[in-house]
């Protein structure tokens, strides 16, 4: 009894007081009430809202349900949270319950207080909904219809009994189901209508008290309408009587209606049932039959549109197509615009069109030879029959043929008749003409007409120059005009009795012709119609002649040619140099000659055949020094510059030395040697390919240094000139950095530094006695020195920056530091990647081990260390150690490691085989995860798999980019064993997502949009059409600006922030002050822009004058600025 007396007090409590466990339980929550709107005090009730009814749940941020619980009697809740983080509170009523808000956002923190996410004050802590009203069910039907018969679309309207305001609206399903939401108890009248559809009783009457309605009477529709069309035509579009009669009695007509100027027809409030519908003419007339007499309907419910159309039948239309002599023209096409029916003539000419209607049309006429104007005629069933079609020209053709093509030279003939000249063509490629729609001749005799051939500048001389001819009604083909031809003949005069057959060609522009020397040295060319031409001689043997003429220009008229005559002079050589150079030549032991050449083929000619020698004399250095020309081979000998010349110098001051070597570094290194040019200067020379970029370093033995140390020479890519010489070298001697370490240590490493040029370095070792000296350097260089050996600390006894060719020593003192070994093994190998973390006093170090299992930490200082080694995949004995160093000691610390999970390898590659760097792959084995991102090279390692487990291996992609991923394979499941996991290779395919924004603009004012990012770039512009609708697409996500530009100019911006397509609704708000603004500067530009020209008009005489004052600058007089306005004058002018 105690404990039932515990139990009811704990209800009591939670009923009437926020319940929360103690924190020290770590148990938290969120409480509030779920009541009924303030908009339902008003409504009579005599029942409570059953708040049982009505669930409260809570879910995780990504959806999970966590927790529900039913409202309190007086609708409070409470839902307990043992987690901390954003979760979505949302309320659930029986089916028709409406609430608002449907679900709220909360956060738990660490003080474990429950606050809303984003509704203003953080303070609150009740989560409050509101019950905001019930629903009222009910149903449309069709007695008598089809039950698959679609009652979508019936509006039904609620209203408050007695009154006449709609209180909620809906339409009805495809089922004639519907349901209005958010009423409070009361009394109310629900109404049905529809456009087209007639109900039985449209009102029903409804009483509403806490709890959803479900209307026992039915909204009854009684009637639907049929509608239908008649295809008509101008000429017969008078109204039609339609009648609609049952098809168990089809005698009598049950509906009529009339069709309009369109033909459509429409019946009214037919119910379910079989109906037949027919049509007559209210005018009748033989020419037209309709088609078909009757259409049988169902109607089923629903509006019905008849499933085909009342058709018009039309006539038959004659005609005929014969010449102005009555002659039948057969096989005509003709074509007719309605319908673009066409059809041909018969044998007699005559054509029918069938399925005519009554009204005007074109009709066209085409064939072969014949020309026809197009005739506008008007097509009735009363007169069905056309008059005759006649043609208005014929075509006059023919051909001319030349030995040439007409295409460069086309010919223009003329066509005569009665003395005047009544038509000009031109020949096409082919040589074909024709005079087309010529006019035809009259009976009986027809029309005398010639066809003349125009001169052409004498060039073409034809057998017949003209063709007379009788046009009479049909055309005239197969008239000729053919070219008469001339004879071209020459002879050849060689030096040498060769049996070689040589080419001539004959040219005229681009025309040419070849023939080849006979046995006597004769060319003959024929048939060669009057013209200017060029002859040119050829060889087609290896050695080329030379000719005192290799080209002779004749002009052939009206006689033959026959006196040409080429003359051999000697032998040529060819040579095709690559730079300008000069060449010695000689035959056998004659004198040797010498040619320059150019760049590009060069061409002499020697008088004997033979081989000739050839020797190069250039700065360039081409692919050989001396070349051979053979004159019975002949051909182009080509000389090549394989690379340029450079030479230099350098200059000694004080003694000399034996040799001065060069480092030639470029394309490739080399050593040059200088060789002593004079008393106090040396010479080198080296070969550089062109864009070489070269760098000269001189070294010698001793004591020696260059000025300067280095030179840096830029080759042109391509120069036809000698090289210009690189800056002279300077010879001086050089400066030595010596000094000591102590106590004595051999194999210090003494590295003296350029403080101005950190990069050069000169560097040396100390001897057995600890004694060091580096050197040649400039002198008065600023340097630092450092000494380095490993395990030793070594430190200057003073500041260690000095100037070269300073007369004091160097001093370094030396100590040996403490060591330390880390030996790291699975007890058989080393362990390759273990970090190794030692720290001490002041000091840090991680260093991983690579291959071997032995790392060492040199050079520490005397410290207690703390060293521990770092694996996943591994637990090591010891997992650390302490170690305590004295000064040049030298510790071993050895560690076993033992494997306990293992890792995931694998490579991510693009479809078209590139790495994929920075995707994280997941190897999941739930609730354990463990993540890798892939490298540079595509590679990832996922580490912590633990053996005996199975995994889902999965790439995840990024949220925070534009794109989306896929992969191939989509994941790998594996199972993790004793070993590593290999080759789990994923192809990765990204691909961007775009996004959409699209808008409407409110007013009539805004003429175009502009999208600009947040920065201010400007992205796109849209013109505004009458639709006021605008689109940008292929967005990334991001903040932009939507700028609305007003007509007049002034601009309105709003801030979109995209992150997915969204559609805006932009209504600009444009201030007075904004347009006034735009609107006056322009007004305040045309005002000024007019005082300006009334100034200029009323003082033009004094301005006129102004350019004659100007010539001869003087004081103006007082006053000769008077014409101008005294605002002008005082330059008081104000502007904005």
């Amino acid at each position: 009894m105690a404990h039932s007396i515990q139990i009811s007090v704990f209800v009591f409590l939670c009923i009437t007081l926020p319940c929360f466990s103690s924190e020290d339980y770590g148990v938290t929550g969120c409480e509030g009430y779920v009541q009924v709107a303030s908009s339902a005090a008003s409504s009579a009730s005599t029942k409570e809202l059953d708040y049982s009814a009505i669930k409260v749940k809570l879910s995780s941020s990504t959806g999970v349900v966590k927790d529900q619980t039913e409202c309190a009697p007086n609708g409070y809740y409470f839902l307990p949270i043992t987690e901390k983080g954003l979760f979505t509170i949302s309320v659930d009523g029986p089916a028709g319950w409406s609430f608002e808000p449907v679900q709220r956002t909360v956060s738990i923190g660490k003080d474990g207080q429950c606050l809303p996410v984003g509704e203003g004050s953080a303070s609150a802590s009740e989560i409050d909904f509101e019950f905001i009203g019930f629903s009222v069910v009910g149903q449309v039907t069709a007695p008598g219809c089809s039950s698959a018969a679609d009652l979508s679309g019936v509006k039904v309207t609620l209203r408050q009994a007695g009154e006449k305001e709609q209180l909620g609206q809906t339409t009805t399903d495809k089922d004639g189901s519907f349901r209005i939401s958010k009423l409070f108890p009361g009394k109310y009248i629900i109404e049905a209508s529809h456009s087209s559809w007639t109900f039985t009783s449209k009102e029903i009457p409804l009483e509403i008290h806490w709890d959803n309605v479900a209307l026992d009477r039915h909204i009854e529709i009684s009637g639907y309408d049929v509608i239908g069309k008649i295809d008509t035509d101008a000429a017969a579009s008078q109204p039609m009587t339609l009648q609609l009669k049952h098809a168990s009695d089809p005698t009598k007509p049950f509906r009529t209606c009339q069709s309009d100027s369109q033909g459509n027809f429409r019946f009214t409030d037919v119910s379910c049932g079989s109906y037949v519908v027919s049509p007559s003419l209210d005018k009748t007339s033989g020419n037209f039959r309709i088609s078909p007499d009757s259409i049988p309907i169902q109607v089923q419910g629903g509006t019905l549109t008849l499933p085909k159309r009342f058709q018009l039948a039309g006539f038959s239309l004659q005609g005929s197509v014969r010449t102005a002599w009555g002659k039948p023209i057969h096989d005509a096409t003709v074509k007719i615009s309605f319908n673009d029916l066409t059809v041909l003539t018969d044998r007699n000419g005559s054509f029918a069109l069938e399925d005519m209607k009554n009204g005007k049309y074109r009709v066209t006429v085409t064939k072969e030879g014949y020309h026809f104007d197009a005739v506008d005629v008007y097509a009735s069933s009363s007169s069905p029959v056309l008059s005759d079609i006649t043609p208005t020209g014929v075509d006059i053709c023919g051909q001319l043929s030349t030995q040439d093509s007409t295409a460069s030279n086309p010919f223009k003939l003329h066509l005569t008749s009665g003395g005047s000249r009544i038509a000009t063509t031109k020949v096409d490629q082919k040589g074909n003409f024709c005079f087309r729609g010529v006019e035809a001749g009259k009976k009986p005799e027809g029309r005398g007409a010639s066809i003349e051939v125009e001169n052409n500048g004498g060039n073409v001389v034809f057998h017949v120059q003209r063709h007379d001819l009788i046009i009479r009604d049909e055309p005239i083909e197969h008239i000729h005009f053919s070219e008469s031809k001339l004879h071209i003949s020459g002879q050849v005069k060689k030096l040498s009795d060769s049996s070689e057959g040589l080419t001539v060609l004959l040219k005229q522009g681009k025309h040419i012709r070849e023939t080849h020397t006979d046995a006597v040295d004769e060319f003959h060319f024929d048939n060669t119609p009057p013209g200017s031409y060029d002859l040119e001689i050829l060889s087609h043997s290896d050695s080329q002649p030379c000719w005192d003429q290799s080209t002779i220009h004749v002009v052939v008229q009206s006689k033959n040619i026959t006196d040409i005559v080429f003359q051999q002079k000697g032998y040529r050589i060819d040579i095709s140099s690559s730079h300008p150079a000069k060449v010695r030549y000689s035959l056998s032991n004659d004198k040797a000659k010498e040619v320059s050449l150019s760049k590009g083929l060069n061409s002499f000619c020697v008088n004997r055949p033979g081989i000739y020698q050839l020797d190069v004399v250039s700065c360039f250095k081409f692919e050989a020094d001396r070349y051979t020309y053979d004159t019975k081979e002949g051909g182009v000998k080509e000389l090549k510059v394989k690379e340029y010349i450079l030479e230099g110098q350098i200059r000694k001051e004080g003694e000399g030395v034996d040799s001065i070597i060069l480092y030639i570094d470029g394309l490739q290194s080399r050593n040059v040697t200088a060789t002593p040019d004079g008393l106090n200067s040396y010479h080198y020379t080296t070969s550089v390919t062109g864009g070489e970029r070269v760098k000269i370093t001189p070294s010698s033995d001793g004591d020696k240094i260059f000025y300067p140390e280095e030179i840096v020479y830029q080759t042109p890519e391509h120069s036809e000139e000698c090289l210009t010489s690189p800056p002279t070298f300077v010879m001086r001697p050089g400066h030595f950095i010596v000094g000591s370490v102590e106590p004595p240590t051999e194999g210090v490493t003494i590295i003296v530094v350029d403080k101005e040029e950190e990069e050069k370095k000169r560097t040396g070792l100390t001897d057995s006695e600890g004694k060091f000296r580096v050197g040649p350097m400039r002198k008065e260089k600023r340097v630092e020195v450092r000494a380095e050996k490993k395990g030793y600390d070594i430190h200057p006894k003073v500041t260690p920056l000095t100037l070269v060719d300073s007369q004091h020593r160097l001093t370094f003192n030396a100590a040996i530091l403490a060591r330390l070994d880390v030996d790291i093994t699975d007890g058989e190998k080393a362990i390759a990647g273990v970090l190794i973390s030692l720290s001490g006093q002041g000091f840090r170090a991680q260093n991983n081990i690579t291959s071997n299992s032995t790392f060492t930490f040199w050079s520490l200082r005397p410290n207690q260390y703390f060293l521990r080694p770092l694996l996943k995949e591994y637990t090591f004995n010891p997992t650390n150690a302490h170690i305590k160093l004295k000064d040049g000691e030298h510790k071993t610390v050895t560690l076993t490691g033992k494997r306990v999970s293992f890792s995931a390898y694998g490579t991510l590659k693009s479809i078209n085989g590139l790495n994929v760097s920075g995707l994280t792959v997941e190897a999941l084995s739930h609730p354990h995860i463990e993540e890798a991102v892939s490298d540079d090279h595509g590679h990832f390692r996922v580490r912590g798999l633990l053996p005996g487990k199975a995994y889902t291996l999965r790439v995840k992609g990024d949220t925070h980019t534009d794109t989306a991923l896929r992969t191939v394979p989509a994941l790998y499941k594996v199972d993790a064993k004793q070993e590593d996991l290999r080759d789990l290779d994923f192809i990765v395919h990204r691909f961007p997502i775009s996004h959409d924004i699209t808008g409407q603009v409110g007013g009539d004012d805004t003429q175009k949009v502009n999208l600009v990012r947040a920065n201010g770039q400007m992205v796109e512009s849209r013109n505004i059409g009458p639709t006021k609708f605008f689109r940008f697409e292929g967005l990334t996500k991001g903040a932009y600006l939507l700028e609305a530009v007003h007509r007049n100019g002034a601009k309105y911006q709003q801030r979109v922030s995209l992150q997915q397509s969204t559609h805006v609704q932009l209504d600009p708000v444009f201030t007075q002050e904004d347009l006034v603004l735009e609107g006056s500067l322009t007004s305040f530009s045309s005002i000024i822009f007019v005082l300006f020209v009334i100034v200029v008009v009323a003082n033009y005489e004094k301005i006129a004058q102004l350019p004659k004052k100007w010539k001869t600058p003087t004081a103006a007089p007082k006053g000769e600025n008077s014409w101008l306005p005294k605002n002008l004058v005082d330059n008081k002018v104000k502007t904005r």
